[in-house]
Order: structure tokens, then sequence, then C-alpha cells
């Protein structure tokens, strides 16, 4: 397979895009590897700042040799994306390879068709929306204005590790969302801090099915380590998660919003049936709920809960509304609030306060094995 180097002089334009998309061309129908290296031959930096994204076509591999890649400051382009229907593209990193967001964008959700500023999402760092057998590897992702990876309509997409870098936290720096249309997704081994959800599950009109996620171990800030949510027509099945890790300091005040969370706050989720047949297990959270019921679900099993610090609930909901969840079981569940270093009060004290390690309201249709309490265990 043909490999190249994007420094070298016959690839050189006015800008660092055009340089690494002329490479990228080069490699022609048959695919090969295109490597970026720290050092950028054209200004004489050790970073590369894109204003336009790259667009990768089929077979072709980028390769990170310690590079720097930058979002231009409000250019509103992603950095890489791909040609629809392109197959067996990846993004993989060597050494230091960094994905950077550089200064804070303007964009935000509620500049929407304002201002004439076009979509959020318009500045997530990577979209892949109709493509497959896609791998992403050994990055570092550092302030994403939006999700750093978006993925729509992608089948057979391995994303592993990756870890994240938001500082100071930004309310929408998110880390992959799996949109509508996906299938076969494997994300693992994600670690480091995002500024919202580190992986964000949404379907409004399409269906996701097979999705996988092992070792994520973040602090998602105010956000949840996995958000699951449908709205309109949307379904999501088959989704395995294994070993959700909150990482949190323990002194910060703020505390995520949930290790697993099911439906977003205030916004409208679809029936029982559009969120079926999730099993998750070795879920460890001191987040305001370490499971979060926000819309109607079905056919799951949560299994080896256990809360430390000052959760105020192992699995409960701040949902306004009734509903009723299927077939849901919730097996092991290990409640120690009151631990952290910082605080003072026990169990027993904050169960007299009101505190449960399960609260659901109005929510019905879920069945709890093995409760442990701290005491007990």
């Amino acid at each position: 397979m043909l490999r190249v180097n994007a420094a070298e002089t016959r690839f050189l334009r006015l800008d660092d895009s055009g340089t690494i998309q002329a490479a990228v061309d080069c490699l022609g129908p048959e695919g090969g590897t295109v490597v970026i290296p720290r050092w950028n031959a054209r200004t004489g930096k050790a970073e590369w700042r894109f204003d336009r994204p790259v667009v990768l076509k089929s077979h072709a591999t980028i390769l990170l040799d310690n590079a720097l890649i930058v979002q231009e400051t409000d250019s509103f382009a992603h950095l890489f994306e791909a040609e629809e229907g392109a197959e067996k593209i990846a993004l993989i990193g060597e050494g230091n390879a960094c994905l950077s967001g550089g200064k804070t964008s303007r964009l935000r959700i509620t500049t929407e068709g304002k201002f004439g500023l076009p979509a959020i999402e318009s500045v997530s760092m990577c979209v892949f929306r109709k493509v497959s057998e896609l791998r992403i590897e050994n990055l570092e992702i550092s302030d994403p204005h939006w999700f750093a990876f978006l993925l729509e309509d992608a089948k057979k997409v391995s994303v592993k590790n990756l870890r994240f870098n938001s500082y100071p936290v930004g309310p929408e720096e998110g880390g992959v969302l799996v949109h509508g249309g996906c299938q076969d997704i494997s994300i693992e081994n994600l670690t480091g801090r995002t500024g919202f959800d580190t992986i964000h599950v949404f379907s409004d009109h399409r269906e996701i099915s097979k999705l996988y996620a092992r070792n994520i171990l973040t602090d998602p800030a105010r956000g949840s380590l996995v958000t699951i949510r449908t709205e309109g027509d949307g379904q999501v099945h088959d989704v395995d998660l294994s070993v959700l890790m909150d990482s949190s300091d323990f002194y910060e005040k703020a505390r995520s919003g949930a290790c697993l969370a099911f439906g977003r706050f205030e916004r409208p989720g679809a029936g029982s049936d559009s969120i079926s047949r999730v099993n998750a297990r070795d879920l460890y959270s001191r987040a305001v709920n370490a499971v979060e019921l926000l819309q109607p679900f079905s056919e799951t099993r949560i299994e080896n809960l256990m809360t430390f610090g000052d959760n105020i609930y192992a699995v409960g909901t701040r949902s306004k509304k009734a509903f009723l969840v299927e077939n849901v079981a919730f097996d092991h569940i290990y409640y120690g609030a009151g631990s952290e270093p910082n605080n003072a009060s026990s169990f027993i004290s904050r169960f007299a306060k009101g505190a449960k390690p399960v609260s659901t309201k109005d929510v019905s249709g879920y069945t709890v094995e093995h409760l442990y309490t701290q005491e007990e265990a």
C-alpha cells in the first residue's frame, strides 16, 4: 500500500488543510496511508491548523505521528470527514498525537439559527456519515467545541484508546455522539475529562443497534458517562455496557449528572419499546444519580452498581412526569453514600434526611435484587 508523508514539498499548498488534502488525494482509489508529522514544513511550526475539513476516501488511513491538529478559530469547520459511502478508513495516532479545538468557539446550542451562525454540530472535530469499517484509535482530544466525533448512519466502527482533556470545561464539550442509523459500534478505553456526555446515543427517526462500550473511565463534568435517549420514531436496541467509572475528583463542587442516563432532563422521550435490550454491568459512580431514569425503556438489566462519594441516589429520577419501564431489573446495588473524605454525614444520617438507594417517584415496572447498604457491604 502507498505510504506518503504530508510534509513532502510536492504536497505543500497555501494552507494546512489544502496540504493534507493534496496528500490524501494522491492515494488514488487503491488507498494507502498519509503520515502527518509533528513538524509542519510549510509554517515551520509544530502544529497544523485546519480552516476546512480534510475529506477522506475509501481505504485511506491518516496516521498522526506525534502531530498536533488544531481547529482554526471560528472557522466553523470539522477537522476530518469522509466521502459518503466511504469504507475502510482510519484515523490513528502515534505517540503524543492530539486533536485540539483551539480557542473557544462562539457557537452554542442556544445560538443555533440565530445571528447568522451555523448549527453547533458544524464544529464537531470529526464527522463521519454513511461510512463503514471506520477505525479511530490512540488520540488525545483537547477542548472540543461540540462532540469530538459525530457518527451518523455509520456501520462497523471501532473507537478506542482516547484521552479527553477539557480544561476549563465548556458546556458542550462532549466525547462521541452516536446518531441515528448507526450499527455495530464498538467504543472502549476512554479516559480523561469531557465537558458534557462522554458517550451520547441519540435516535430521533432511525434505529441504532449493536452498540458496545467498555472501560469508560472519565469525568464528564456535569454530563453523564453514557446517555441513551430517543425522540419521535427513534429506536435504540441491543446495547452492551461494561466498566463505566466516574473519575471525577472527590473535592469537585459539582457532581456529574449520572454514570448511565436513560433520556435527557425535560426532553420528551419515545415509548418504552424505543430503548430495549440494554445490558450494563460494573458501574462505579459519585454522580447525582448513578443511574438516572428520564424516559421509558424496556428489557434491560443493570448489575453490579456501586456508588461512592455523596450520591443522592444509586437509581433515581428527576423527571416531573410519570412513566413506565418494562421488564427492567437492577441486580447487586452497593449504596455507599457519605463516604467521601470531606463528607461528614454518615450513611444513616443521610437516610434520616431522606436520601435513599433507590428513588424513582412515579416510575413503575422495575425490580431491584440484592441491595446492599454501606453498613451491610
